[in-house]
């Protein structure tokens, strides 16, 4: 008798060709797999590992991984050839997740849906599902990972050719979607990969009017909400983008950042340009409501404007969490230069016996107890009063 199987007692052997009893081999009957030990008995709901004698791939280890079943036979990949899953539960009873090629060996990696490792540069691009390196194969489920992504295209300078993926609750790579995992949002890329940095959504505007969205930094690259400071995107701008320069930003949670408006925040006000930056300084700008038609920075006081010029003149603070009582020597300064050019206006109409807040022509969106300070007119100087004022941040004086 030989190429057959015998059973002796609750244990079944193999014949080989020469009918003699194999031992410590792989048996291939029947198109199936099979393992018998040491002694010749037939393995049943047991991994072992064996050496790969014919590696597909240049990259694939020299060892290969199977798991014999109860009946004995290897799981592999269906006839269909579509990348399917067996659950195999461990000696510490948890179940785990895995996938095998047509020949029962266990499959690793960047996996397509066609029971195939993909391997390569692109692998993280074309892959579907993740599973592990070559001693562990478990699939990726509801979890995120760092892996390996070589990306020509990626010239931020804090890429270390690693990219996170997300893989849902079926294994599959999350992809050209937006997802909110754990309370935060997250955009995928067409390949997978989660965006960080700033994300243009498709627009047919200018780059400088697209709604930018911002999603962290790679380490964390879920959607930022709230303020944060960071450089602009060299679309949006160019010269901050190569100087390296950072604004402060306010992402909103349904996506994109404030921009074109005065906003109020916390009950504090603040002014955001076209393309989100927040503003600081002087500035002279005309506003329609919240919207900010025009903004030009003052300069000197030359560029004050006129008497009846259309514009109102504001003062933002350079940070958002500047607060009155931590007012340092440099802005209390930069006011009174402020004042000291403005001091001939005080004897204007509109001005004489108010205080700028009586003065701004700004609608009603604003309160007084808001605004950052008020003055006194005195026969030599204005002096600046903070008892009352709460921020630092918002429209100053207009006339």
């Amino acid at each position: 008798m030989t190429d057959q199987w015998k059973k002796s007692g609750n244990f079944y052997f193999y014949l080989d060709g020469d009918g003699n009893m194999a031992k410590s081999q792989l048996i291939e009957d029947d198109d199936n797999y099979y393992y018998v030990d040491s002694i010749g008995r037939r393995v049943s709901n047991q991994w072992r590992q064996l050496v790969n004698e014919d590696p597909d791939e240049e990259d694939e280890s020299d060892m290969v991984w199977y798991y014999f079943g109860p009946s004995g036979r290897a799981y592999k990949a269906p006839d269909s050839g579509k990348t399917s899953f067996k659950s195999i539960t461990n000696g510490a009873g948890q179940t785990r997740r895995y996938a095998f090629d047509s020949e029962g060996r266990m499959l690793y990696g960047w996996l397509n849906e066609n029971s195939e490792r993909l391997t390569g540069e692109d692998a993280w691009r074309e892959g579907v599902y993740y599973c592990g390196g070559p001693d562990d194969g478990i699939q990726a489920r509801s979890e995120w990972r760092e892996l390996e992504a070589i990306d020509d295209e990626n010239d931020d300078g804090e890429f270390n050719e690693t990219y996170w993926f997300y893989f849902s609750s079926n294994g599959r790579k999350t992809a050209n979607t937006t997802k909110t995992i754990n309370g935060f949002k997250y955009r995928f890329l067409e390949d997978g990969n989660a965006q960080y940095r700033w994300y243009a959504t498709p627009s047919d505007a200018s780059p400088s009017s697209a709604d930018q969205w911002y999603y962290k930094r790679p380490d964390q690259c879920w959607l930022a909400t709230g303020w944060f400071k960071t450089v602009p995107s060299e679309d949006v701008d160019p010269e901050a983008y190569d100087s390296g320069d950072e604004y402060w930003f306010y992402g909103l949670s349904s996506g994109g950042v404030v921009s074109s408006q005065i906003r109020s925040i916390d009950n504090h006000s603040y002014g955001f340009n076209e393309v989100g930056e927040m503003l600081h300084g002087l500035y002279k700008m005309t506003i329609d409501g919240k919207t900010i038609l025009t903004y030009t920075k003052i300069e000197s006081a030359n560029e004050l404007p006129v008497k009846d010029a259309p514009e109102d003149v504001y003062y933002f603070g350079d940070s958002p969490f500047l607060r009155v009582a931590q007012t340092d020597q440099g802005l209390l300064m930069q006011l009174n230069l402020f004042f000291f050019l403005c001091r001939m206006r005080f004897d204007h109409p509109a001005v004489i016996g108010k205080s700028p807040v009586a003065a701004l022509k700004i609608g009603d969106f604003f309160q007084p107890e808001m605004h950052f300070a008020q003055v006194q007119k005195t026969d030599q100087a204005k002096e600046i009063f903070f008892g009352k004022i709460p921020v630092s941040v918002g429209p100053f004086m207009g006339f």
